[in-house]
């Protein structure tokens, strides 16, 4: 079994068949071994990884709980926080940021833009009132 971790330690994939991989200048890649490689390959999800940002470790075993997300060091998987943001950053570390930012920043808009809607509703109903209570009289 296959742990391809970022450089944050956090496993991004498990896998059981994942391989070190070289371009060729012709454009071909080759199986490689881990000093001359450009890529880590898994062929369980058919993802390929930079070497410079993720690292290949072959594990003999690990609990069944671990999953991607979880940060491994030592030989052992740990959890740390939301699960979602976690595997978010895993997968993609920069990108994985700007998403999270970008979500937050996206609710809070949208949260801003239903209290300014639910002000203008107020302000209608309100002088609906006021004609009905002018108009009764």
């Amino acid at each position: 079994m296959y742990l391809i971790l970022n450089k944050q330690n956090i496993i991004a994939e498990i896998s059981e068949h994942s391989v070190y991989v070289r371009h060729q200048d012709n454009g071909v890649d080759i199986l490689s071994d881990k000093e001359h490689a450009d890529i880590i390959y898994s062929n369980d999800t058919d993802t390929y990884y930079p070497c410079g940002e993720y690292t290949l470790i072959n594990v003999e075993a690990l609990p069944e709980r671990v999953t991607e997300g979880y940060y491994y060091h030592g030989g052992k998987a740990y959890t740390n926080g939301n699960p979602l943001i976690t595997l978010i950053r895993a997968k993609t570390p920069r990108q994985g940021e700007l998403i999270l930012m970008q979500t937050e920043n996206i609710e809070n808009a949208l949260c801003d833009m239903d209290m300014a809607a639910e002000q203008r509703i107020s302000d209608i109903e309100n002088a609906l009132c006021d004609i009905d209570i002018g108009g009764t009289e």
